[in-house]
């Protein structure tokens, strides 16, 4: 089996998390590794509920800090 694909999200307000992420979660082929929110409570909450083990301020700090195969903005 081939390794899943890292995903990282940028931005997780009502649309990120309705639409797009309770999706990517339920990928077999995808990771969501990590979110990138100005809002921290919300990101962590997030993180939380969808089980992201990283949450980051900037999406510059997420590129920065891990290895990523793609993005969701």
């Amino acid at each position: 089996m081939s390794e899943k694909v890292r995903i990282g999200f940028v931005g997780v307000g009502s649309m990120g998390q309705c639409a797009h992420l309770k999706n990517y979660v339920t990928v077999p082929e995808c990771e969501v590794v990590a979110i990138a929110e100005m809002r921290q409570k919300l990101a962590k909450r997030v993180a939380e509920k969808y089980g992201i083990p990283k949450v980051y301020a900037t999406h510059e700090e997420m590129i920065a800090n891990e290895k990523l195969d793609g993005i969701v903005a």
